[in-house]
């Protein structure tokens, strides 16, 4: 998630508010890896953290290393460089399912690799930073 999150930054990690609304575009989650991951020997205590980039029903696509959500580019200011990778796309997310990406796109482990998130999978989302002091803020 480098260059939003770096290794050794601690979050404060909101585990409620998705049994009463649904994760939004953008949002930072923290989840449990989905099973092709656990089938490759990741633990399913072993916390994920991704950036959500497109929601149930939408069609996600890249081109010319940009994300295009149902034909629009995504604005994002946020990634550490444009994706530079082989995509099969378009794809159509699946009710119940997510597509995540990590902000450094060419050094994550993300939907773009092994697909969709299921909903079931996804422990909460990052709402604060509060260390290191010179970084603390809000999500």
């Amino acid at each position: 998630m480098v260059p939003t999150l770096n290794i050794g930054d601690r979050l404060v990690i909101e585990k409620v508010s998705y049994r009463f609304n649904p994760p939004q575009t953008g949002d930072i989650i923290v989840f449990e890896p989905p099973d092709i991951l656990q089938l490759q020997g990741y633990s399913k205590d072993q916390a994920f953290i991704k950036r959500i980039i497109g929601l149930p029903g939408q069609t996600i696509d890249i081109k010319n290393g940009r994300v295009f959500i149902d034909d629009r580019p995504l604005k994002e200011d946020y990634i550490a460089e444009p994706p530079n990778y082989l995509w099969q796309g378009p794809v159509k997310i699946p009710e119940n399912q997510y597509f995540v990406m990590g902000d450094n796109r060419n050094n994550s482990n993300d939907s773009h690799i092994w697909g969709f998130l299921p909903k079931k999978n996804i422990i909460g989302r990052t709402i604060f930073r509060f260390w290191p002091f010179d970084r603390i803020g809000l999500f």
